[in-house]
């Protein structure tokens, strides 16, 4: 660790490498429904820009580190977040600050994933925090819940199992 740096008042630490540790994701939690919708003023008229929907991305270091190349944020359509799952990967810089929000073409009722990593150099990544999940609902209508598929059993051959119930 190096010098230390007045950051609104509070006293942060330029980190190294070494000594820098996963973000910890704040909101939106894993799981939330973000349902949301903003609007853009002009700074001098108070006229609506636009009104959409934003995710609000928050995070924190829990060494306390003032990074300066930021923070890279990336949300995906699915957890691996493959090349082709990725919507994109942000570089929150100048200055790094632990807040995004991001105005994007939402999917009613789509479950989305975002996990975020510093930034120890300008193309050097560190580590990725937890992965977390949310949903967005832009109409607030319901959103039906997700199914889960298990694992498929083969019980092999003769096997009966009885079914029960009864219709609507």
């Amino acid at each position: 660790m190096s010098g230390e740096v007045k950051d609104g008042g509070v006293v942060r630490v330029d980190c190294t490498a070494a000594s820098t540790s996963a973000p910890v994701l704040l909101s939106p939690a894993d799981g939330a429904v973000v349902t949301e919708t903003v609007s853009t003023l002009a700074s001098v008229t108070r006229e609506v820009l636009r009104t959409g929907f934003a995710v609000d991305f928050d995070w924190e270091s829990p060494s306390g580190c003032l990074l300066p190349y930021g923070y890279r944020v990336d949300v995906a359509r699915s957890a691996s977040f493959a090349p082709s799952t990725l919507m994109q990967s942000w570089r929150v810089t100048n200055p790094p600050t632990q807040y995004w929000s991001l105005w994007d073409e939402w999917h009613d009722c789509e479950r989305y994933f975002w996990r975020v990593s510093p930034l120890l150099d300008y193309d050097v990544v560190g580590p990725a925090s937890e992965t977390r999940s949310f949903v967005v609902n832009t109409t607030g209508a319901f959103c039906p819940p997700e199914l889960e598929r298990g694992p498929i059993i083969d019980l092999g051959p003769g096997v009966d199992i009885p079914l029960s119930g009864h219709g609507a």
